[in-house]
């Protein structure tokens, strides 16, 4: 990350009840959200993250397999440094 650069998360969350609430708490961060950890797979493909804050319970794939996915793909071998959490509730 360049200096000056806002960090870069990802959520990661079905639930768009809680969006507003991420977004007042991080506020200064630059913040993407998508439904879904498909979504979320293909949109790491093309744009690099500081992190990644997933839930555990979505449909489709669920926390720990997005997690799974994302530590052995191209993403995590080109930018190792991204930090990834899983919340549950």
């Amino acid at each position: 990350m360049m200096p000056g650069e806002k960090t870069k998360i990802l959520f990661v969350d079905d639930e768009y009840t809680v969006w507003p609430a991420l977004k007042e708490i991080y506020g200064t961060w630059q913040m993407t959200f998508v439904d879904n950890g498909s979504t979320a797979i293909h949109l790491l493909d093309n744009n690099p993250f500081d992190v990644v804050v997933a839930d555990m319970q979505m449909p489709l794939i669920p926390g720990w397999n997005y997690c799974d996915i994302l530590i052995i793909s191209t993403y995590c071998r080109q930018t190792p440094k991204t930090g990834v959490n899983i919340a549950d509730g």
